[in-house]
């Protein structure tokens, strides 16, 4: 893998970021807090999608727009680039990934997918493998041994192999106790076949006296519907003469009714005679409804009036009040629109301190920038005097001057003394430019301040002199607005005064409407009377029918009583019929009761055979299981010898690769100054041989237990990147910190060696001089406001 370019857009520190990335050991420098992992982290963030903070951590700090992560890099002959950004205030990912120019993939998942399958190795094992950080070396050799051993089998990749394996040996473990479980469980299947064999005997018997019971019930059935049919004929000779008789009974309540009927008819016959006088007198008050009438609409007709004249009152104060207001709104457009002129001369005297405040703030940033570049000026000369002084105090009176090569002496105070003052000037200088500073930030922020006020001013007048000339509009509007008011007032008055007051009179109108309705009821109660007195006649014909009507049902009655007589001797033959009938049922109900017995024996002779046959097969699949859990137990644990081997086969050989890889890259660190570097396969310490003795990096210094660990760290990187298809890519943060100069020189002179292996090594430190010692670096700086900037340097 060959990284080419990175493009940042709203990405933590980072606002806007454009970065061709060089070939070869690539240094990138700057102070801490920069932003030097922010770019290792956005090349893993744009291959995988992933970051050591959330989502909504990404983002740079108040910044609404969208973030955007561009990189484009080379891997086995092709050309990728992959574009991810967040989206929207919700942060909704999107990705789209393009191999030689020509889109692979657009969606989150598959991008993912695709770019892990075309690396060839998962986030975790780019991590292991691309990255070493310097909180990783110091841990080799100061963690116990169990967890360095877990460290570097999860940066290998074997974790997951012994993972494999506790799992294995406990589903053995499992299996093998369940099979045991299950082998004492198990039933003879001896007894249980005996048991069927018995079963199927009982269930013959009681077949055969099932059968038996079935035809005797048979028998008593047939019997039983010879007797029902006897006793079914006798009833049916009974229910004829039966329903004679009551076809006469019927016959004389017919008559009865009839003559019922007649007398109700004469009764209402005589109630219609009874209406007469009570239909003139209904006449007489019927006779007043026209007036009534005439006189309430009389009365209508004013009250609609009275209602029209209200109607136009309400229209003439509507009018009024619209007329008021229209006035009001004209007074007081007329009186702010005489503000117009003095808001301007107000406004132009506004703007022109804003002028002069942003001015002046413009001056104050132009200072506080000069004296920032003062500063740092004066910050690098008091790093470079403590230096001098520290190597001053390092002097040895005796030994020759590292300079000119002759002997201090006497001028061996005379130097640190120099140095001391050169140190002293230079932190003055220092302190004088920070109070310089700081008194340039207060005047900013007060500048800032006017500046705000004078805005806020401005922008008030500016809301004023709008309101002013609005109003200016608004009265032109209101001159007409009250010209139509008084129009429609003029208007309405007229209307009103066409429609004099018709003298409605409420209390006379309810009067007429009560003389209306007593006219209305009388007429009413006159034609129910007149309809009475119409139905006598018809009445009294209706009865005469009813009564002939009525003797002619009594005749019928008498004719059927006579046909009923022979009903006595009918009724003692269904006597008799039914009582054959009722011995007939119980023998067929103690039949059937025998046969039901027979049956439920026969049923449970079923359930016993069944039962016993399922017993029988669920004893013969439970030998079959426990033999086939005996067999997987087998199984498990021969898996479980072969994954032992196996991991042990590959830790041992994973383990002597690393020792060879890290002894050779140590030799190089320390210019062969210790014999060989020694790694354990079992718990991966390291010690140091010195002398043909191998010590523990408890007895070295730090910077000797930095280069041995990195030496480890380098050799699983390259042990585990020999698993990708290409090696390209090496990534070292923070690795230099303890080490002098000279060590240094010889770091990175073992790192170009390992150009041969990787294409591109980056080395991320916050020291300087690295920059002088490579041949391409990536600077890094803070640009104020939390954000940064980075560039290539030559």
């Amino acid at each position: 893998m060959h990284l080419t370019s990175l493009h940042l857009r709203n990405y933590r520190v980072y606002r806007e970021l454009d970065l061709e990335f060089p070939d070869g050991l690539v240094g990138v420098y700057g102070p801490n807090g920069a932003g030097k992992s922010t770019l290792v982290e956005s090349v893993r963030y744009a291959i995988y999608g992933e970051s050591r903070t959330p989502k909504d951590e990404l983002r740079s700090s108040d910044v609404r727009e969208d973030l955007r992560v561009t990189l484009r890099f080379e891997h086995e002959g092709n050309a990728y680039e992959v574009r991810r950004g967040l989206k929207g205030a919700n942060l909704t990912p999107e990705v789209r990934v393009f191999c030689n120019d020509q889109l692979a993939v657009s969606s989150v998942r598959e991008a993912n997918q695709y770019l892990t399958h075309v690396i060839g190795m998962t986030s975790q094992a780019f991590l292991a493998s691309v990255c070493a950080q310097q909180k990783e070396l110091t841990t080799f050799a100061t963690m116990q041994a169990g967890e360095r051993r877990r460290l570097v089998l999860d940066l290998l990749g074997v974790s997951p192999i012994e993972r494999a394996l506790a799992r294995v040996r406990e589903s053995a473990r499992a299996a093998r106790a369940e099979a045991g479980g299950a082998r004492h469980a198990l039933v003879p299947l001896d007894r249980l076949e005996e048991a069927l064999a018995e079963a199927d005997g009982e269930l013959a018997a009681a077949a055969e006296a099932a059968g038996r019971a079935a035809a005797a019930a048979e028998a008593a059935n047939v019997r039983l519907e010879e007797r029902r049919a006897a006793a079914s004929a006798s009833a049916a000779a009974a229910r004829a003469l039966e329903e004679l008789r009551a076809a006469a009974r019927l016959a004389r309540a017919e008559a009865s009714q009839h003559r019922e009927q007649a007398a109700g008819h004469e009764r209402r016959a005589a109630d219609a005679d009874r209406v007469l006088p009570l239909a003139r007198a209904a006449e007489e008050r019927a006779a007043a409804l026209p007036a009534a009438q005439a006189a309430v609409q009389r009365h209508d007709a004013a009250r609609a009036a009275q209602a029209e004249r209200a109607a136009r009152q309400r229209e003439v104060r509507t009018a009024a009040e619209r007329l008021h207001t229209a006035e009001r709104a004209l007074t007081e457009a007329v009186r702010q629109a005489g503000e117009a002129e003095r808001l301007t001369d107000a406004l132009a005297a506004a703007e022109a301190a804003l002028e002069a405040a942003e001015a002046a703030l413009a001056a104050a940033r132009e200072r506080h920038a000069e004296t920032q570049g003062s500063l740092r000026a004066a910050s690098q000369h008091a790093e470079l005097a403590a230096d001098a002084a520290e190597a001053a105090a390092a002097l040895d009176p005796s030994a020759p001057c590292p300079t000119c090569g002759q002997a201090l002496g006497d001028a061996f105070a005379a130097v640190r003394a120099r140095r001391a003052e050169e140190l002293e000037a230079a932190r003055g200088a220092v302190a004088r430019a920070g109070t310089a500073l700081a008194e340039l930030e207060r005047e900013g922020s007060a500048r800032r301040a006017e500046r705000a006020r004078q805005a806020e001013a401005r922008d008030r007048l500016r809301a004023e002199q709008q309101r002013a000339t609005k109003a200016a509009a608004r009265a032109e509007g209101a001159v007409t607005a009250r010209a139509v008011a008084a129009a429609e007032l003029t208007e309405r008055q007229a209307a009103l005064d066409e429609r004099p007051d018709p003298a409605y009179d409420q209390a006379e109108h309810e009067r007429a409407q009560a003389a209306l309705a007593q006219a209305q009821q009388a007429a009413t109660e006159l034609a129910g009377y007149r309809a009475q007195a119409a139905r006598a006649d018809e009445e009294r014909s209706l009865a005469k029918q009813a009564l002939a009507r009525a003797d002619q049902a009594e005749g019928r009655a008498a004719d059927l009583e006579a046909g009923a007589g022979d009903l006595p001797r009918l009724e003692r033959e269904l006597e008799a019929a039914r009582a054959a009938e009722q011995a007939a049922a119980r023998e067929a109900t103690i039949a059937h009761g025998a046969g039901e017995r027979a049956a439920a024996a026969l049923a449970a002779a079923e359930r016993r055979q069944a039962d016993r046959a399922a017993a029988v097969a669920d004893a013969r699949a439970a030998h079959e299981r426990v033999a086939a859990l005996e067999e997987d137990a087998a199984y498990l644990e021969r898996a479980s010898d072969l994954v032992k081997g196996f991991r042990l086969h590959l830790v041992s050989r994973l383990g002597t690769r690393l020792s060879a890889e890290a002894a050779r890259l140590f030799a190089e660190l320390t210019d062969n100054e210790y014999a060989d570097l020694e790694v354990d396969p079992e718990d991966y310490s390291i010690r140091i041989v010195d002398a043909g003795v191998a010590h523990e990096l408890t007895r070295f210094s730090g910077s000797e237990n930095d280069l041995a660990s990195l030496s480890l760290r380098v050799a699983i990187s390259l042990v585990v990147a020999e698993g990708a298809r290409e090696l390209g890519l090496l990534v070292l943060d923070e690795v230099l910190g303890s080490l002098d100069r000279e060590r240094r020189e010889r770091m990175l002179a073992a790192l170009t060696a390992l150009q041969g292996r990787f294409r591109q090594v980056l080395l991320v430190t916050h020291d300087e001089e690295v920059k002088d010692l490579l041949p391409a670096a990536i600077e890094v700086r803070k640009a104020g406001g939390r954000r940064s900037f980075a560039r290539v340097t030559a």
